[in-house]
C-alpha cells in the first residue's frame, strides 16, 4: 500500500485502483468526538483537524487537547486503521513506508494509541534522516 500497489517490480494492485481506494476522504464525527476521514476504500486518512474536544483524552497532568490532535499527532499523512488497546496498521505513500504495531500488553484506556504513535514518529524521523544523507 505504501508503494501504490507495486513491490519489487510486481504489481499487486493497479495504480488506478490504488488511487480510487484512497480517494474521496469524507469528514465524519465519530461517537467518541473524534473526526475521521474515511476514504472510498474504507481506510482513514490521518490529518490534523483540531475541531472537537473529548474530555476522556485529558488527564490531570496534561493540558486538555482536542482528541483529533492527539489521534493525528505524529500521524499526519498516514492511511490505515487503529485498534482499541494500541494496535496500528498504517502506511504513508509519500514516504513509501508501512507500519504495523501489535502490543503484547493491550492498554484499553489508550484511546489514541500513543505508544504506536511514538514509534511511528521515531521510524519516520529515521527514514527522513537517512534520505538526507
Amino acid at each position: 500500500m505504501a508503494n501504490k500497489g507495486t513491490m519489487d517490480g510486481e504489481t499487486l494492485m493497479s495504480e488506478a485502483t490504488w488511487n480510487e481506494f484512497h480517494s474521496e476522504p469524507k469528514e465524519e464525527q465519530e461517537v467518541s468526538g473524534m473526526t475521521t476521514f474515511y476514504t472510498k476504500g474504507g481506510v482513514n486518512l490521518f490529518t490534523h483537524t483540531n475541531k472537537f474536544k473529548n474530555p476522556l483524552a485529558c488527564t490531570s497532568t496534561t493540558q486538555c487537547k482536542p482528541i483529533d490532535d492527539q489521534i493525528n499527532n505524529k500521524r499526519d499523512g498516514w492511511y490505515g486503521w487503529m485498534g482499541v488497546g494500541g494496535s496500528v496498521f498504517q502506511w504513508h505513500p509519500e514516504l513509501k513506508l508501512g507500519f504495523s504495531y501489535v502490543p503484547t500488553s493491550l492498554i484499553a484506556f489508550d484511546f489514541v494509541n500513543l505508544r504506536a504513535a511514538v514509534l511511528q514518529e521515531v521510524v519516520t524521523d529515521c527514514l527522513k534522516k537517512q534520505q538526507q544523507q
